[in-house]
């Protein structure tokens, strides 16, 4: 996987590979990796999270736990399964 420092898209986000991110994730649709998603800060999708089959999607890598509920926020339509760490918050219907 390729690491950016934030990774952001008026779209959707699809990779075949891993995607990780020194700081956040956005995207105004949904987020789909063929392998692990990685965020030092949080992960908002307009629709859903996908990491590939046995992979995990970490938030919050770059910031201390009593932080997370500030800045690693998982935000997407539906909780995404493979969801390892990071402080998820439905988003608004």
């Amino acid at each position: 996987s390729a690491k950016a420092r934030y990774i952001r898209s008026g779209e959707g986000i699809k990779a075949g590979w891993g995607i990780e991110a020194g700081w956040g994730i956005k995207a105004g649709e949904g987020i789909e990796a063929g392998e692990g998603i990685e965020a030092g800060l949080g992960i908002k999708a307009g629709e859903g999270i996908e990491a590939g089959g046995g992979y995990g999607i970490f938030a919050g890598l770059a910031i201390k736990i009593c932080n997370w509920n500030i800045s690693a926020v998982v935000t997407a339509k539906t909780r995404p399964e493979s969801l390892i760490s990071g402080f998820w918050e439905e988003r608004d219907k």
